[in-house]
């Protein structure tokens, strides 16, 4: 539902050109937000930020009326969503490297 309403509010407003490309990205994006809650909490909200930092960009890239400072909460929503992304793949990949450790010793 937020893919298909962000995609057809912002389509007029698009240039032509960068429509279908939008379109496509955005649908990547929504993918990749929707599979990053599989990560558990912190990667599920590192997944929505990543999706509203670009969805800052294609707010500009449609000549919306952008917040103050835009680009600061283009970097402010991305850092902390990698930050967060990050976090939920290192928590997920900890136990494996904690079990092959102790499978290394034991022999």
């Amino acid at each position: 539902a937020a893919l298909a309403g962000t995609v057809a509010a912002l389509w007029p407003d698009l240039p032509p050109d960068l429509r279908i490309p939008v379109a496509g990205y955005s649908l990547l994006l929504t993918a990749m937000a929707y599979r990053s809650s599989t990560l558990g909490l912190w990667g599920g909200i590192g997944g929505a930020l990543f999706l509203l930092s670009d969805t800052l960009i294609a707010t500009d890239v449609a000549d919306w009326p952008q917040p103050p400072r835009p680009d600061f909460w283009v970097m402010a929503t991305y850092i902390a969503a990698q930050t967060l992304l990050a976090r939920a793949l290192l928590a997920r990949a900890a136990p494996s490297a904690q079990a092959y450790r102790e499978s290394r010793t034991s022999v």
